[in-house]
């Protein structure tokens, strides 16, 4: 039986948190976007459905021995307003929205909503290196017609980043086309079997890339294993176990300055809003 709160507006907090947002070091804010998704469609319920799957979850990390929930003080906001049919307005919104957190001094934690609320969220920010957990690519100038989608957003990022500072974990899927603009563009891919070949040598690559830079960390959970997210966006198979992606992020060795969480929706069991929670508490462990 699903909670009847569900359906009545932002009624959950991340992890029930009550700080204000004067008080707090760190803001969460939902993104209800979900215009361009080409396969599974809600990930507009993610936001929520990670709220309410944050409620049933430990925040202590055992083998640090620490709860994320007494060395970091969040508050969550809610949903921002997203424009319906036109996504460059939604982008406009979604940057606004994170300047006004950047410029208060909190570090921003936007919960998806698809991919392309990336984008958005990148655009605030500058002089900063991107690390990606994504089974994809991202990198297709425009998708079935569309230039800002969840599948061309990291093409369209390269016009605040430097292409040399962007690093993707866990691809597995994308289009000839696209490798071959990695390789040109000098853009850092590990692949799903370059990780399994030689876990230690990717995970030297990560810390070698991140070692001094201000990061920003998009994790869009189709990054895992299909059995841990069966109600992403875009599935694909093959992919990160939540203790892999735990060390990848624990291997980013400069300062992360945002963050956002993405592709995720709402099944039946709560298996796939439940891991986003899981991997936000492993991200909140990082500001230990």
């Amino acid at each position: 039986m699903e909670k009847l709160e569900y359906y009545l507006g932002p009624p959950f907090k991340l992890f029930g948190t009550s700080v204000s947002f004067d008080d707090a070091d760190i803001v969460a804010y939902g993104i209800p976007l979900d215009s361009t998704t080409t396969f599974k469609k809600g990930c507009s319920r993610g936001p929520n459905a990670i709220r309410e799957a944050s409620l049933e979850i430990e925040t202590f990390i055992s083998d640090r021995s620490i709860d994320v929930l007494d060395v970091n003080s969040i508050c969550d906001i809610g949903d921002i307003w997203i424009p319906k049919g036109d996504v460059t307005q939604a982008l406009d919104t979604i940057t606004k929205v994170t300047s006004i957190i950047l410029n208060a001094g909190k570090l921003p934690i936007a919960l998806g909503g698809e991919h392309l609320i990336s984008l958005g969220c990148v655009r605030a920010f500058d002089d900063i290196s991107l690390v990606v957990f994504d089974a994809h690519a991202d990198l297709r100038d425009e998708y079935m017609g569309d230039k800002y989608s969840h599948a061309t957003w990291l093409y369209h990022a390269m016009s605040v980043i430097k292409p040399e500072n962007i690093l993707v974990v866990g691809v597995r899927s994308l289009s000839k086309e696209e490798h071959k603009l990695a390789e040109e563009k000098d853009i850092t891919m590990l692949f799903m079997h370059d990780i399994l070949n030689d876990m230690d040598d990717t995970l030297a690559l990560l810390r070698e890339k991140t070692s001094g830079k201000r990061v920003y960390l998009s994790f869009d959970v189709d990054a895992y294993d299909t059995s841990y997210v069966p109600a992403t966006g875009t599935p694909e198979p093959g992919g990160l176990t939540i203790h892999q992606a735990a060390e990848f992020l624990r291997n980013i060795n400069g300062e992360i300055v945002g963050v956002d969480i993405t592709e995720t929706a709402r099944d039946p069991e709560m298996i796939t809003p439940t891991t986003a929670a899981k991997t936000i508490v492993e991200i909140l462990g990082l500001f230990a």
